[in-house]
């Protein structure tokens, strides 16, 4: 191998790990379960709602909220394109409840082929291929049913040309959110508790680390609180708004806030805005007893991103 494809080899894996990020507009990277919004809830609430996830939403944020309902087994599949929409991801998890306990594996796939080689001459040198897969181990619990907590153990691999490296990390998180609303009436305390949700998720707990050819780089520590607001029923919609704030190390803070509108219990209509990016997010989902689609659409940059998800409940 000469220094020329040597030098041109260590130049794409720099490239390449930084185009995740750019391409999904945000700013900096904590993976790519964490540069890309992975479901339609997320990214039509701006991200709002990724500390005060539940249930499959869970399965790559706020891990804590894996067991709020303890009622059926979940099989989860999103679709998105990134970015100039050549490169297209997919993630996939599965949860499963057993009394106060609940499990869930969480994988994302991010792939490229048949990205053109160019030097000097305007004919391409050849192809290659770019790959980035996740796979998170999740465990949350609940205590004295309005009490929950999550860990999550991850690991990523990356993939570009013929260079691969692994990265290993740790995500924890606590959610404040009774798991039967409106259950305790006795003090107006309680009252208030049930209508409210707190939710903190510490993203990248022990330092995550990826190697590629020679490269490492290690994904930022970052804060992510939640606080959010059911609605008494009004007529046939209940309106649940809610605001998160997420800190990420050595960059400024981000502020988000969201709005979810359910109607009945089959539509819901989402919307948010992430004021430091600047970007807005709206998007809507049918649930059918045991099956729920959403779709989403954030603006970014230029692009208009969409995401569609599904959920199966066995």
């Amino acid at each position: 191998m000469d220094m020329k494809t040597e030098g041109f080899q260590i130049l794409l894996c720099v490239f390449f790990l930084a185009t995740p990020r750019l391409s999904a507009g945000d700013s900096a990277s904590g993976g790519i379960e964490n540069d890309y919004k992975l479901t339609a809830g997320i990214m039509s609430t701006a991200s709002a709602l990724a500390p005060l996830a539940v249930e499959e939403q869970s399965l790559f944020y706020n891990p804590a909220g894996l067991d709020y309902s303890r009622q059926n087994i979940e099989l989860f599949l999103a679709y998105a394109p990134v970015g100039d929409k050549i490169s297209h991801y997919v993630s996939a998890g599965f949860r499963y409840p057993v009394r106060n306990l609940a499990f869930g594996i969480s994988y994302i796939n991010l792939s490229d082929e048949g990205i053109f080689i160019r030097d000097s001459s305007p004919v391409a040198a050849g192809t290659f291929g770019f790959n980035s897969t996740f796979l998170g181990f999740n465990l949350a619990c609940c205590f004295f049913d309005y009490l929950h907590a999550g860990i999550r153990l991850k690991a990523m691999s990356q993939t570009i040309y013929k260079h691969s490296g692994w990265g290993f990390g740790l995500d924890s998180g606590i959610l404040f959110k009774t798991v039967n609303p409106y259950q305790f009436t006795k003090s107006p305390l309680a009252e208030i508790l049930n209508k409210l949700a707190i939710g903190i998720f510490l993203k990248n707990l022990l330092p995550y680390t990826l190697k590629l050819y020679e490269k490492k780089e290690q994904y930022p520590f970052q804060i992510n609180f939640g606080i959010q607001y059911t609605s008494p029923k009004i007529w046939y919609f209940r309106f649940e708004p809610m605001m998160a704030v997420s800190w990420k190390q050595d960059e400024q803070e981000e502020i988000s806030s969201g709005l979810m509108i359910m109607f009945n219990t089959w539509l819901q209509l989402n919307t948010g805005y992430a004021f430091k990016s600047q970007k807005p997010g709206i998007g809507i989902g049918v649930d059918l007893s045991h099956i729920a689609v959403n779709y989403a659409v954030s603006f970014v940059t230029d692009d208009i991103i969409y995401i569609l998800d599904c959920k199966v409940r066995l």
